[in-house]
């Protein structure tokens, strides 16, 4: 919807700041992006491809990170595409099995 509006990149991102107040790391992540010279409508087709892959519970996070790494160079710029990979991480918890030692 903000990609819509007729407005600058700075002003869609201050107005996701606004209607978003508690996803300020979200934000700080678009803004990092921006700095980099990718525009408001880049950086959205970044999140929507980070989001969809994200969204995939047959994948691992690291099949998910090395198939966003792959989709960011091959549709930006280096200094962009690396931005993509350190913004948009993807995590995966892994779950320690105890030793079976006392506490």
């Amino acid at each position: 919807m903000i990609r819509a509006l007729n407005l600058t990149d700075e002003q869609k991102l201050d107005l996701y700041r606004g209607l978003n107040p508690t996803s300020t790391s979200r934000a700080e992540k678009f803004q990092a992006l921006m700095d980099t010279g990718m525009t408001w409508d880049e950086v959205m087709d970044a999140y929507d491809r980070y989001a969809e892959l994200d969204a995939d519970e047959d994948m691992k996070a690291t099949d998910k990170a090395t198939e966003l790494a792959r989709w960011a160079d091959e549709n930006y710029q280096e200094e962009q595409a690396a931005a993509i990979k350190e913004q948009l991480a993807f995590f995966s918890i892994i779950r320690h099995r105890r030793s079976g030692m006392p506490r």
